[in-house]
């Protein structure tokens, strides 16, 4: 084995515990320090978050439907991206998990981001 490889293998980095985003019962978003500061102007593709939310709202099942995220950028320009990897959360079917990859067209200006999470019947 190189050196460069038992390097690698004694670095313990576990990404399975990366916080997640959550959308909460009574509808509000909770976004972690970890995650407030996720990107920076320019990048592209290279941050994916986890967003966690209620699988039933009334008779409603999310797991069934498609999940966007709808944006908006400090400069008003407004958009929309389609999450993938809808799942039901394996340690409790009450809610689901979904992931949002920040595009380049998500950071094209730097500033704080408004977002929202829109829900639609397949």
């Amino acid at each position: 084995m190189s050196q460069a490889d038992n390097l690698l293998d004694s670095l313990s980095v576990d990404y399975t515990d990366e916080p997640y985003i959550t959308v909460n019962d009574d509808r509000t978003i909770t976004v972690p320090d970890e995650l407030k500061h996720i990107a920076v102007q320019g990048d592209h593709n290279i941050e994916t978050v986890t967003i966690d939310c209620p699988r039933y709202w009334d008779e409603y099942d999310f797991s069934t439907m498609k999940v966007y995220i709808n944006y908006m950028r400090p400069d008003g320009y407004k958009d929309s991206y389609r999450t993938k990897n809808l799942r039901v959360a394996e340690d409790e079917d009450t809610r689901i998990l979904f992931d949002w990859t920040i595009s380049g067209n998500v950071t094209a200006i730097k500033g704080s981001l408004s977002s929202l999470v829109y829900i639609e019947a397949s």
